[in-house]
């Protein structure tokens, strides 16, 4: 059943209107790669923005197992620039391939900035389990009112 008659549900155009007509403010939210495992030990989260100056791996494609520093984000196009993967133009030039972020693992992230270091540590708290006090039946129970209601008569 269709929700809204005036909107679509095509893949190829929710598709468009979600990932590439988004907004800027939600493409960041869409710019996370996991942590690596030995990275997940070490942060004690599974995901994070990427940044420059991350050092990351790639996961997918040509240049798999590749590592090298992320030098440019681009949010716009949704893609990031890692330093070590290049290619060679047929006019000699070397340029930087670009890479979607969900195709990178980060291995070591840039905690140059304080607000990042902030982030890291909101997001460690809400990965830490919550215990739970129990309440004594005891601690509920009220004192009897019997002696009052014999006062008043």
């Amino acid at each position: 059943m269709k929700l809204d008659k005036k909107k679509t549900y095509q893949p190829r155009k929710v598709r468009k209107r979600m990932l590439y007509d988004a907004p800027l403010h939600k493409k960041q939210k869409m710019m996370v790669a996991p942590l690596a495992p030995e990275a997940r030990e070490k942060y004690g989260i599974r995901r994070f923005g990427i940044r420059t100056g991350d050092k990351v791996i790639v996961r997918k494609g040509k240049y798999r197992e590749t590592v090298g520093k992320v030098i440019e984000v681009d949010l716009r196009r949704l893609v990031v620039y890692v330093d070590s993967v290049t290619r060679k133009r047929s006019d000699g030039r070397t340029v930087n391939v670009p890479i979607k972020p969900w195709n990178l693992a980060i291995l070591e992230l840039d905690l140059s900035d304080e607000k990042r270091k902030a982030i890291l540590e909101r997001k460690k708290g809400a990965n830490l389990p919550v215990e739970i006090e129990e309440k004594t039946e005891t601690e509920n129970v009220t004192e009897p009112i019997s002696e009052e209601i014999g006062d008043l008569a």
